[in-house]
């Protein structure tokens, strides 16, 4: 068994969507380097299936809730956070156990 968390963004501009996009993929190839709870992520385009206004969806993969609040907890998450809300207009969360 496994946890999936997965958050959609929705971003004020074209150009703050590729801004971010980019930061993300750093910032996410280096959380999985340095983060061992973090089993793998994924970056992909938001469709209607995700809500309405999702624009891009970053899906992180760990072995349970615990490691999830391990990488929530952890300095280059919060940093990374730091980063890009200012580059967001709106987020959303969720979890999926499979």
């Amino acid at each position: 068994m496994s946890l999936a968390h997965h958050v959609l963004f929705r971003f004020s501009s074209p150009e703050t969507r590729e801004e971010a996009l980019r930061l993300m993929e750093e910032r996410y190839a280096l959380m999985e380097r340095e983060i061992p709870e973090v089993l793998g992520f994924t970056l992909r385009e938001g469709g209607p299936a995700d809500g309405p206004g999702a624009e891009l969806v970053l899906s992180i993969r760990f072995r349970d809730s615990r490691d999830l609040q391990t990488y929530i907890d952890h300095p280059l998450h919060r940093e990374t956070q730091a980063l890009t809300r200012a580059l967001v207009e709106k987020v959303g969360a969720f979890d999926e156990e499979d």
